[in-house]
């Protein structure tokens, strides 16, 4: 599993809430480099649940370091939930795996054991590191690191990565992708459903929602080479757990336009590509 929640560990930092287990004072050193493992964890914990923790949750992330190196864990009840979350992805995973009989033939869908999910320019595919280890995963600097980082207070951003720029995706259980009415390419986050047609429900939601309707956040990804990869942050294009997809895309600059589409228990995040 890439979203990496290890298992209890009791916790060394005081910064914490929780009582020391080692037998000596961290060094500055090493309670900066706690600290980080700490903020890292709770990134990702944040991430797996899609809202920020409340400071009674931090209490319960934990943080050593195991052979000079730091690590991250949970305890209860925040692991609980964490596990709960990891049940609804994993459904999604299984859905997506399940469902091309079903009402999932017209796009290609992702599912992931968390996020964030990315629009990865074929040009900047070679700059893109992804998370490779878990201390990719709990380092803040690590290409991975960045995206938990650049969603974390919004479900879209822009990052660069080499020479290029890519999209990111906060943390939707699921994404997809297709064309708008007007040939825009846009990208779908599913945030929930009712209905294993998620075709019939997608099509309605890019028809409902005009190029006018959304929402230009400002934002302009560069394509300099045409296309580019619809996948997990933590993975590459050429090494992948959860699958990539290749979208068609000319060169050229394109506007980020966002906007919501909810239905009788049914959601899903629009990002449109504008030239």
């Amino acid at each position: 599993m890439r979203y990496v929640v290890a298992t209890i560990i009791v916790c060394s930092f005081a910064a914490s809430g929780c009582s020391k287990s080692e037998s000596h004072k961290p060094t500055p050193e090493e309670a900066q480099r706690l600290e980080a493992a700490r903020q890292a964890t709770i990134a990702s914990c944040e991430h797996l649940l899609g809202r920020k923790l409340i400071e009674s949750e931090k209490v319960c992330v934990q943080v050593e370091l195991k052979d000079g190196l730091p690590s991250g864990s949970v305890a209860s009840p925040l692991s609980d939930l964490l596990e709960q979350r990891k049940a609804q992805l994993e459904q999604s995973q299984e859905t997506a795996k399940s469902g091309a009989a079903a009402g999932m033939t017209k796009y290609q869908y992702l599912a992931a054991d968390g996020g964030p999910h990315m629009l990865l320019p074929v040009c900047a595919a070679g700059s893109w590191k992804g998370a490779s280890s878990t201390a990719d995963v709990l380092n803040p600097s690590s290409d991975y690191g960045r995206a938990c980082a650049a969603t974390g207070t919004s479900p879209i951003a822009v990052i660069p990565v080499g020479a290029s720029s890519a999209l990111v995706f906060a943390n939707p259980p699921m994404t997809s992708w297709g064309k708008s009415s007007d040939g825009l390419i846009e990208v779908y986050g599913l945030n929930s459903w009712t209905s294993i047609n998620l075709d019939a429900f997608i099509s309605k939601a890019s028809a409902a929602m005009s190029t006018a309707s959304l929402k230009d956040l400002g934002s302009v990804i560069q394509i300099s080479e045409p296309d580019a990869f619809l996948l997990f942050a933590g993975d590459t294009p050429g090494s992948t757990a959860y699958g990539v997809y290749r979208i068609p895309l000319p060169r050229g600059k394109y506007h980020v336009l966002l906007g919501t589409y909810s239905a009788n228990g049914d959601s899903v995040t629009i990002c449109r590509l504008k030239p």
